[in-house]
């Protein structure tokens, strides 16, 4: 930087910086004798007493400007500033300064970088001289008229800049501007000042390490407060010492009067006798366990209720006394009811389905034989019952097929799949109709893929059945299989009579049928089905219509390469 000189000064020392050109004040690491050692002891102690306000901080504020006002008790400080290290930044920035007086002092960062770098306490005489240091021949440090102006009017002699680093780099420096001229020569001083340096930079770590920990066990609070069991923890003497809210509410008790009584007593007396048998089980065998018991509440009201029994343990294993984990397993055992239901359900379904298939198959037969009949073939009668036994068979073939793929041991059968070969096939299950027309779009060089090719050519002859008889009017289908991201996307289109905003959650449940009329056959089950297929494989369904102009149904598949 360069600046109009009024005044400049010279350097003296062995070790210097440069940082620029052309400035008014020039500041260099200076070397003096020691002096005036009787004052060191005195102002020492008093420094070493100033330290103690040190371990009252609350803050890393606090602990800088106690340390700022230690500093004074070694030197005659005329004005000190605390600079932070903002990462975003990736510079320091002015945390706090005295109240002397407030300048900004841009050209002290470089000099701020440099003490931090190399983690040293670094003092700069600064010296008056009418001219510059003569050709450049020694390395100078030059400050701007603004800052020899405030070492002027606050009669600094010596700028000291005191690094604070932790293990993870710097986190502050301290700059002081101090009026002893022999600032530098105080040896012993210089020596606490770069202990302190040192011990700032710990304190700042374990400030930053004690907050961590504070936020962390706030946050277990908060995790045990939120969970749902109750958290009972009973201490070697049987005095209950901790318990949650899940504990108040399930035991009726209140946390002010229960902590610190023998679990005998705070607990209602059922529960006590069955955590001392606990206890006594787990002085025998020492390893966590569970049991069940019902829990009467009164007025007729009965928990069943779970408890997990185990030892409570500190850092280094030593048994504090145990812990209980207590559920109502009421909505547990509901659950499990209301699955068992399901299972028996499922069972039922593909029972049944099994036996029709039989006798059905026996009267399809037959059917058939009075058809090849002359004196039957005409009969409409017949024919009616022909149709409604094609419809109960088809009816009973997707039962057991979603039956299997609901079943727990459903599966698929990876292979390597080409889709357009896949979707052909497809479509010459449908023969030609003189109102559709269908179209497939397979982008050439579409990669093998790993699917269940008999799954997915189910799902899609259920999607293309749909599309055709719910395009009474005919119109182009469109069977289209592309890449998106990391998706496979399989997708079928028409132009039929789409589907209302408010139908289309109704979508995918079972015999849920929309826009259903006599003369458009289905069972409701084709896509539920297909969303089964499609969660087997780890993706999902999509759709979307527009009511009367057509819809798209999709499915969306993790892309597995072959």
């Amino acid at each position: 930087m360069s600046h109009v000189n009024d005044t400049q000064a010279t350097l003296s020392g062995s070790t210097s910086l440069n940082l620029g050109s052309g400035g008014t004040r020039i500041l260099a690491l200076h070397d003096a004798p020691r002096r005036q050692l009787d004052r060191v002891y005195l102002s020492a102690r008093n420094y070493l007493a100033r330290l103690g306000e040190l371990h009252a901080s609350r803050n890393s504020e606090e602990l800088l400007t106690h340390a700022c006002r230690a500093v004074s008790e070694l030197f005659d400080v005329a004005h000190w500033r605390i600079s932070t290290w903002q990462p975003r930044l990736k510079r320091f920035a002015k945390l706090k300064e005295s109240p002397a007086m407030s300048h900004s002092v841009a050209e002290l960062e470089e000099l701020m970088d440099t003490c931090a770098e190399i983690r040293q306490v670094m003092f700069f005489d600064i010296h008056e001289s009418a001219e510059a240091a003569p050709g450049g021949k020694r390395p100078t440090v030059n400050l701007s008229r603004k800052t020899s102006r405030l070492a002027l009017e606050l009669e600094a002699s010596t700028l000291c800049l005191m690094p604070v680093c932790g293990e993870n780099g710097a986190q502050a420096v301290i700059t002081l501007w101090i009026r002893d001229r022999d600032a530098s020569s105080k040896v012993l001083e210089a020596e606490l000042l770069q202990s302190l340096s040192v011990e700032l930079g710990a304190r700042l770590d374990a400030m930053a390490l004690n907050e961590r920990l504070r936020e962390l066990g706030s946050l277990f609070d908060n995790i045990l407060e939120s969970v749902p069991q109750g958290i009972v923890a009973v201490g070697k003497n049987g005095k209950i010492m901790a318990l949650n809210a899940g504990a108040e509410s399930l035991f009726g008790l209140a946390r002010s009067t229960a902590l610190g009584q023998p679990f005998a007593q705070a607990l209602p007396q059922s529960t006590a006798r069955e955590l001392q048998r606990m206890i006594d089980q787990l002085l025998v065998k020492p390893q966590a366990f569970e049991r069940q018991f019902r829990l009467e509440r009164g007025r007729g009201c009965t928990v069943n209720l779970g408890i997990s029994a185990s030892y409570l343990l500190d850092r280094q294993g030593e048994k504090l006394g145990w812990l209980f984990l207590c559920r109502d397993l009421t909505l547990s055992l509901e659950v499990q009811k209301l699955r068992e239901l399901d299972l028996l359900k499922t069972e039922f379904v593909n029972t049944v389905s099994h036996e029709l298939k039989t006798p059905l198959t026996a009267i399809l037969g037959g059917l058939e034989i009075l058809s090849d009949d002359p004196q039957f073939a005409c009969n409409e009668l017949i024919s009616i019952v022909h149709e409604s036994a094609l419809r109960l068979r088809g009816l009973i073939a997707d039962l057991l097929n979603l039956s299997k793929l609901e079943s727990p041991k459903a599966f698929v059968r990876e292979e390597r799949c080409d889709l357009r070969e896949i979707m052909e096939q497809v479509l010459r299950q449908f023969p030609k109709h003189p109102l559709h027309r269908f179209e497939l779009n397979v982008p050439q060089g579409l990669p093998a893929v790993l699917l269940d090719s008999e799954k997915i050519r189910a799902a899609l002859t259920n999607y293309t059945s749909n599309a055709i008889k719910y395009s009474p009017k005919g119109g182009v289908v469109k069977l289209r299989a592309r890449v998106q991201g990391d998706e496979l996307a399989l997708e079928v289109t028409d132009e039929g009579m789409g589907i209302s905003k408010e139908n289309l959650e109704k979508l995918f449940k079972k015999f849920s049928r929309i826009n259903a009329c006599a003369e458009i056959e289905g069972t409701g089950l084709g896509l539920v089905i297909v969303k089964r297929i499609a969660e087997l494989h780890g993706g999902y369904v999509t759709v979307a219509s527009v009511q009367g102009e057509g819809s798209t149904f999709g499915m969306r598949l993790p892309l597995r390469l072959a």
